[in-house]
């Protein structure tokens, strides 16, 4: 925002908005697997984009990821199993506040995201047989500090009102502040017996392929980063797998503020975790590279 703030979802195409905060990657891979017979029988897909086109309704959607396997089952014929990868998508969303008058479409969005994989299959690249390898790393990551005086505060609210604020009468959302009250609690009492989180992380190869798999939501700068410098031609990063802990952004991202760096349970580890998750996750891909 102009003045300075990162802000998540603000009003559309408001004058105070600056410019979009962080990249996106718009890249759509595919990793495609056939039969003896030449037919396709299933398909890794990869986009990164929170998948939320449901989000603050009553209604259950399979959102971007569902319409893009449907358009892809059609693409590739009875018996293909088409299987989303969702990468670092922390800081990327489909809505668009720049655009007027901007809806929402996750329809629209699978049908893009369909036309692209049809352009890509119209190039492919053979992956050579490979022994099929795997490595995991827990890396131990320093949990947040909560400030004295912002413990104080949460314990005092939530020693004022053991039950849940609610919004409504019909008791169905819960007062923010609560809810990061008990939060912060929480993470005190983390920090205090466990100092440091046990991040796993996951690298799976498949040939020039490599499968790595990452703990929460990190921002998509750890992508970028991890697919530049990765030794495999082709890297597929999957989010939110084996546990999750919140958002995890990058150092500069605390400064500006936001959702997701406040400190509560979608915001658990210090400033410096996602350099310390991109330079583990490397380190696993080059040993994978090696074995």
């Amino acid at each position: 925002m102009r003045d300075g703030r990162a802000v998540c979802h603000p009003p559309d195409c408001s004058p105070e908005i600056l410019h979009s905060e962080g990249p996106a990657d718009p890249e759509v891979s595919l990793a495609v697997f056939t039969d003896e017979a030449g037919r396709v029988v299933s398909a890794l897909m990869h986009h990164t984009c929170h998948p939320c086109h449901g989000f603050g309704g009553n209604d259950l959607l399979a959102g971007w990821p569902g319409a893009w396997c449907r358009e892809m089952e059609t693409h590739f014929g009875a018996g293909c199993v088409p299987l989303v990868i969702n990468g670092c998508c922390g800081n990327v969303h489909h809505h668009n506040h720049l655009a007027p008058g901007w809806k929402d479409d996750h329809l629209w969005m699978g049908r893009l995201l369909a036309e692209s994989s049809r352009r890509a299959l119209a190039r492919p690249v053979a992956l050579e047989p490979a022994p099929f390898a795997w490595k995991r790393r827990v890396l131990p990551i320093p949990r947040r500090r909560v400030p004295a005086k912002l413990l104080a505060e949460a314990r005092k609210l939530l020693r004022e009102h053991p039950e849940p604020l609610w919004k409504d009468e019909q008791h169905i959302r819960v007062e923010w502040d609560w809810v990061y009250a008990v939060g912060i609690v929480d993470i005190a009492d983390e920090r205090h017996s466990f100092p440091n989180y046990p991040y796993e992380i996951q690298a799976l190869r498949l040939g020039d392929l490599a499968l790595l798999s990452l703990m929460g939501e990190p921002f998509v700068e750890a992508q970028l980063r991890i697919k530049r410098e990765s030794p495999f031609p082709f890297t597929q990063v999957a989010h939110m797998c084996n546990g999750y802990l919140g958002y995890v952004p990058t150092r500069r991202a605390f400064a500006g503020g936001g959702y997701e760096t406040r400190i509560g349970r979608v915001s658990r580890l210090e400033p410096r975790a996602l350099e310390m998750v991109e330079a583990a996750a490397l380190d696993l891909l080059r040993e994978l590279r090696s074995a």
